[in-house]
């Protein structure tokens, strides 16, 4: 028998990557080939330049759409899955993901009524106003209108240790409840999502479970971030922007920036600054209008971490919550 039987064949990694607008740079499209399999790692926007950019992509490899062997998501985020429907319509190609995207894969009714209260609720509570209502509108408006919901049979689920298409999955929540990466250890790569952005933070977003309850994002985000420090050396293929090379460095510096937010927040709360849209507006300024969801997922986000590590209490006035720090308060973070 040949040597080259005995080995499992070598990952070739093609990336399309999609001009994207704001910060995100590129919506990174990822081919993995593997002998005959053609595996895509995410599925970019729901448009025709996106659609026209993985099409001709794949031509230029000698391949078609039909050719894809399995879909694996790293999460279920609008621009991470926007080509599924139109993918798995013209042939029955496997989806691999996390049970924690499938509610919203299958566009699940009750799941986004429920989201939607959760989040009025939420704004209502942090004091944000008209700003939080409108936002929780377009939320609506835009779910509606939405891509149609993914058949279930194509959906597989996968966890952490499952070995999907030559791919070792490890979950890693915080940017979203259903975030996982893949990883080919034999070749050191790593297809990260949204994980790690070379040119950008990425935010841990504010969600909740499939009982309405808030998750603790930032601290899910920073539990993954540890994870991503002991990888070590490997090439990591992100959602947005160029590969990785220092991941380690990376996770470590993004640590940092959250640690030294954390005690940003907690010193506007120490200067008497209780309220928390009070806070997003004194400590991000015009982003809290600009990038309202962003900044009030971190904010949230900082005010749990110190919430749970004993270094703010809370009370409701009213509906508005309001932080004051706690006497024995440790600054450290």
């Amino acid at each position: 028998m040949r040597v080259a039987l005995l080995l499992e064949e070598l990952s070739t990694v093609h990336s399309i990557q999609i001009p994207a607008p704001y910060d995100m740079r590129t919506i990174n499209l990822h081919l993995i080939q593997r002998g005959n399999s053609l595996i895509l790692v995410d599925a970019g926007v729901n448009t025709e330049s996106c659609w026209d950019g993985l099409v001709q992509g794949l031509h230029r490899l000698g391949f078609a759409v039909s050719d894809i062997s399995c879909i694996v998501l790293t999460h279920s985020h609008i621009d991470h899955i926007g080509l599924l429907s139109r993918i798995t319509s013209q042939d029955k190609v496997p989806v691999y993901a996390h049970p924690e995207a499938f509610h919203r894969l299958n566009k699940d009714q009750e799941f986004q009524a429920m989201r939607w209260t959760f989040f009025e609720e939420l704004y209502e509570s942090m004091g944000c106003g008209e700003l939080g209502r409108s936002t929780v509108e377009g939320m609506r408006v835009a779910g509606r209108r939405r891509l149609s919901a993914l058949a279930s049979d194509n959906l597989h689920p996968i966890h952490s240790g499952d070995y999907i298409a030559g791919l070792s999955v490890l979950e890693t929540p915080g940017h979203s409840p259903d975030h996982a990466m893949f990883i080919d250890y034999r070749q050191r790569l790593l297809f990260s999502g949204d994980m790690l952005i070379r040119h950008m933070p990425s935010n841990a977003m504010i969600e909740p479970n499939r009982m309405g309850q808030r998750l603790s994002t930032l601290v899910q985000y920073m539990a993954s971030l540890e994870q991503c420090m002991k990888l070590g050396g490997m090439t990591a293929y992100p959602g947005h922007g160029q590969p990785i090379t220092d991941l380690p460095a990376l996770a470590r510096l993004r640590l940092q920036r959250i640690r030294r937010r954390i005690h940003r927040i907690q010193q506007f709360i120490a200067n008497g600054i209780s309220v928390p849209v009070e806070i997003a507006v004194a400590c991000y300024k015009e982003l809290y209008v600009n990038d309202f969801s962003m900044v009030m997922s971190e904010l949230i986000g900082c005010l749990d971490y110190l919430e749970a590590h004993h270094q703010v209490t809370k009370r409701k006035i009213g509906t508005v919550w309001h932080y004051q720090v706690t006497t024995s308060c440790n600054s450290n973070v």
